[in-house]
């Protein structure tokens, strides 16, 4: 996908797979909109997939809204990868925190985003115990209803001890 050729932003932002494809630049932002749900989601529950292959996409525009201009963990590491080691990612987080900025560049939307240490540290909180012994779910702006995939191919990972567990 290029800006010369956005054909599979085009694909993307239909709302099935029976949908003519539109065309100009509000279905191309559409489109690359629902892709970056793709990316961090894997699957999101906004997008339905049928066993025939067909889909369809419902809430993804408030899927979408819930995490722009937010800085937060993409919930495929928070709930794949850096949930087996909170320990040693909230270390790192910390000792981040502790340098003075004001701003991140992040690999994802706004690019160069105004931020406290404060703020940085607080964004890895949903690594941190809770009284309970549970792990806090508090990843800002995450919303957890699109995390039915991941968190069935986490529990995968975890009973069939093809990654380690979590610690």
């Amino acid at each position: 996908c290029t800006l010369l050729d956005p054909s599979p932003l085009l694909l993307t932002e239909r709302l099935d797979g029976e949908v003519e494809l539109r065309t100009g630049p509000d279905a191309v932002i559409n489109g690359w909109k629902k892709n970056a749900l793709l990316a961090l989601y894997l699957r999101p529950d906004a997008v339905q997939v049928e066993a025939d292959g067909s889909f369809s996409w419902s809430g993804w525009e408030e899927a979408f809204d819930a995490i722009e201009h937010q800085v937060f963990v993409p919930p495929i590491l928070a709930n794949l990868i850096l949930n087996r080691y909170p320990q040693k990612v909230l270390e790192w987080a910390d000792r981040v925190g502790r340098w003075e900025f004001t701003h991140v560049l992040a690999a994802h939307f706004e690019g160069m985003t105004s931020i406290t240490p404060e703020e940085f540290v607080e964004v890895f909180s949903f690594l941190r115990e809770t009284n309970s012994g549970e792990h806090s779910r508090s990843n800002i702006s995450v919303d957890s209803d699109q995390l039915t995939l991941l968190k069935q191919i986490d529990k995968f990972l975890s009973e069939s001890g093809l990654a380690e567990s979590k610690r």
